[in-house]
């Protein structure tokens, strides 16, 4: 029982002390110090001009990306013969064809 306890604090310890033996040494160089974030440089100006086009499009596929969530389970549902699910799903295609078709 107490062979439980103990294994797992010596390998712990043993993994803790190698990977202090094994760290590498930190450089004192500012770029190296300094994080790195999607290819944006942070030491200048953070109030860069954003696209909207991107903008846009970005909330395009999260609307579309929402609606085929909603659409994956009816055609389970409509195996239940319910007229209502016919008429939702129908009713949710014709929507996003017509959103495709203004896209």
């Amino acid at each position: 029982m107490i062979n439980m306890f103990i294994w797992p604090i010596i390998l712990s310890s043993v993994l803790l002390f190698i990977g202090l033996l094994l760290k590498f040494k930190q450089s004192s160089e500012v770029d190296v110090m300094t994080p790195f974030e999607c290819g944006f440089d942070p030491n200048h100006n953070l109030r860069a001009p954003f696209s909207m086009r991107f903008f846009l499009v970005s909330l395009a596929f999260l609307i579309f990306d929402v609606e085929i969530a909603l659409i994956l389970p009816l055609p389970i549902m409509m195996f239940k013969g319910s007229f209502m699910m016919m008429f939702i799903f129908s009713f949710v295609m014709i929507l996003l064809l017509i959103g495709a078709i203004y896209e």
